[in-house]
């Protein structure tokens, strides 16, 4: 009897021992937990998804279709994109074809090109159903091509640098814009500590304007631009004006996706409420965040996605009339935008070199950055696009130039960024540079103190404005644009100075550049 307890006392914690065993292996994730991740990912909240995902892929690493859902997830965020490369292996090893087109292009990234093509083609082989078209894909496969080909011949004459940690933070920072002696740089972060401290449904925090200025050859510690420019809704830099006294920003309204074109101006040592440039820029409906004006003032060129465009967004232009209003906006056409994403433009000081960013054209891989010529009436020249290594198999955009010419600005992502997106400067190649500039500054002839002075141009020819300017308020400095061999009228004015004026001709460019210094004298102390 004693010994049938005991055989049953054994079984008994055999039993026990399974059951115990079975409650450890059993999934801790609920059927609702499961749902809710499933309808995350099919509204796009890829945020909300990645979480659940996550903690699903945890309890079970083998499931092919959670692996896939949270490569799916983090791809879209475009944060860790790399570590989704065993998450779509796995679903592709499940058959699951769509995983075939996400590891070919991250294979593109990480510069495997021919293991790119080799999964595009195997996605594009497949029989059945696909979210991803043929042209897609050719497309795809030209730009791993072209990526290729472009890394075996680099420009040996370009020099790429990271802005640096004092710029650039753990989180995006993008679309610089500089004043015309490059002491002062304005641009867009995503970083903690914004306005409102508000996430949008990424993760991300809503975008504010930060200012920076070279002191001594270096950068200060970003700052927020101003309270005036800076809200609770997303505000980002778009153009800077010659003068550096007037700033165009991007705002969104308060549905947090459409948005508006706005200028602000410097009033004294701080920006002004901005308000809501030309209607002819900002249209009912469309969707217009970059824009670039010209040295003179006379002409803006700007993206949108309005309707009667190519597809996509398109660079648009628009010309001050004689009565002073402005034209109706004017599609640059289709030598510069395609079916794709044409944005981010940008019109050099003088006055025809356009700079911007497209998907389409012939791309390394995402946005890369082409130039076009566009004369005085807007014809634009075959877009060239400016190769590696400013271009990239990452979105290169937010591209501007130094008046010199000498170097750009431009966000990109490379193996030494700091964030998902950081700010990049740009040694340009010869060839672009030297364009004729006049650097100087204006200052009190009494104090020698810097004077913010408003600065024309004038062809003595045509007696045409061809430049509007206005020097620094903290410094004074000034840089103009100009062609060579031709009569021009500087005419410099400041309240309670007297103007002054002089006429020049200048043939060629001497190696240390042009130089001048502009005392202004009080009005009280005698005329000029």
């Amino acid at each position: 009897m004693r010994q049938k307890n005991i055989i049953l006392q054994i079984i008994g914690l055999m039993l026990l021992g399974q059951f115990a065993f079975s409650q450890k292996g059993k999934s801790k994730i609920s059927s609702k937990t499961v749902k809710e991740a499933n309808h995350f990912f099919e509204i796009g909240d890829y945020n909300n998804a990645r979480k659940l995902f996550t903690e699903i892929y945890k309890e079970d690493s083998t499931d092919a279709d959670v692996a896939y859902k949270l490569g799916v997830s983090i791809y879209k965020l475009k944060v860790d994109k790399m570590e989704t490369i065993p998450l779509f292996d796995l679903a592709a090893r499940n058959k699951n074809n769509e995983a075939h087109y996400y590891l070919g292009n991250l294979y593109h990234v990480k510069l495997r090109f021919q293991d790119a093509l080799a999964e595009f083609n195997t996605y594009v082989d497949f029989k059945g159903q696909r979210d991803h078209d043929d042209e897609e894909i050719t497309k795809l496969k030209n730009s791993a091509l072209y990526a290729s080909e472009m890394m075996r011949q680099p420009q040996e004459d370009v020099k790429i640098e990271n802005m640096g940690s004092i710029i650039n933070s753990s989180y995006s920072d993008y679309a610089p814009v500089l004043s015309s002696d490059e002491t002062i740089l304005y641009f867009t972060s995503r970083r903690d500590g914004s306005t409102g401290n508000l996430l949008d449904p990424n993760g991300e925090y809503f975008e504010d304007i930060y200012v920076s200025y070279k002191k001594e050859g270096r950068w200060t510690a970003p700052e927020s631009v101003s309270d005036y420019i800076n809200t609770t809704t997303h505000d980002a830099t778009v153009a800077l004006s010659p003068g550096s006294n007037e700033l165009y920003i991007y705002r969104t309204n308060e549905d947090l996706i459409s948005g508006n074109i706005y200028t602000s101006k410097l009033d004294g040592r701080d920006w002004s409420q901005p308000v809501k440039i030309t209607s002819e820029v900002n249209s009912e409906g469309g969707w217009e965040s970059s824009a670039s004006i010209t040295a003179d003032g006379e002409v803006i060129y700007f993206s949108s996605n309005r309707e009667g465009g190519f597809g996509g967004k398109d660079i648009y232009r628009i010309q001050k009339l004689p009565n002073g209003n402005w034209s109706k906006a004017f599609n640059m056409g289709a030598t510069v935008n395609t079916v794709e994403e044409e944005d981010f433009p940008f019109i050099h000081p003088d006055g025809h070199t356009l700079y911007f960013s497209s998907k389409a054209h012939k791309t390394m891989g995402g946005f890369d950055v082409f130039t076009s010529q566009v004369s005085t009436w807007g014809n634009a020249t075959e877009p060239e696009n400016l190769g590696y290594p400013i271009n990239t198999v990452e979105d290169d955009v937010c591209f501007v130039q130094s008046t010199d010419g000498k170097h750009g600005y431009y966000s990109s992502v490379k193996p030494d960024t700091y964030g998902s997106t950081d700010i990049y400067k740009i040694k340009m190649p010869e060839k672009n540079a030297p364009i004729p500039v006049i650097r100087g500054r204006v200052m009190a002839a009494d104090k020698f103190k810097p004077i913010q002075a408003h600065i024309t141009l004038i062809d003595e020819e045509t007696k045409d404005v061809v430049g509007d300017y206005t020097s620094n308020l903290h410094n004074g400095n000034f840089i103009m644009v100009f062609s060579l061999e031709k009569y021009y009228k500087l005419l410099v004015e400041a309240p309670g100075y007297h103007s002054y004026s002089d006429d020049f001709w200048i043939s060629e460019i001497p190696g240390d550049g042009f130089q001048k210094e502009i005392k202004l004298v009080k009005n009280d102390e005698g005329k000029k």
